[in-house]
């Protein structure tokens, strides 16, 4: 299949990608599989995907509080 330049991936293509990803195939394999680069597939998976908050590593005591304030520079509290 030739490959296919500046074009949007179309609702049955994004499909692909889904079953694609849910059946473990690889990135490479679905690129060959649609015709298109590598790099598209990716940075649609990259794009799309959704990443569920694991509840495991929220850490409810004080060291918690302040590992998660080095993590995003919060500034001390004034009085």
């Amino acid at each position: 299949m030739n490959k296919k330049y500046n074009t949007h991936l179309s609702l049955n293509e994004r499909i692909v990608i889904q079953t694609g990803i849910e059946n473990g195939a690889t990135k490479t394999t679905i690129a060959q599989t649609l015709g298109r680069d590598l790099s598209t597939i990716s940075k649609e998976i990259k794009r799309n995907v959704i990443i569920k908050p694991s509840r495991s590593n929220f850490n409810y005591g004080k060291e918690g509080q302040t590992s998660q304030c080095e993590k995003t520079r919060c500034k001390p509290r004034r009085l």
